[in-house]
């Protein structure tokens, strides 16, 4: 289990595609229902927030918090799960 969560605003995001650039590990360029948005690989629906939302470790961490400095909207949130604070 991560120490750490990443919630994307997939209603909210351009698809410029930072965040694929910054981190193609986690990240792709959307295809069907998604087209034209980033896709967070691995997501899982959050109802409740309506969020793509998972979780990662302190080895992704990193890469995961430049791809969501990246982002022009701030679609990206990167959290730790200890605290629920918002790192980005």
């Amino acid at each position: 289990m991560g120490k750490y969560k990443i919630a994307h605003d997939i209603q909210n995001c351009i698809g410029c595609w930072a965040c694929v650039t910054a981190n193609g590990k986690r990240w792709k360029e959307g295809k069907g229902k998604f087209e034209g948005k980033s896709e967070l690989i691995g997501g899982k629906f959050d109802k409740q927030n309506n969020f793509f939302e998972v979780e990662i470790d302190e080895k992704e961490l990193e890469a995961n918090m430049e791809a969501a400095r990246t982002c022009p909207v701030n679609v990206i949130h990167v959290i730790d799960k200890k605290n629920g604070k918002k790192l980005i």
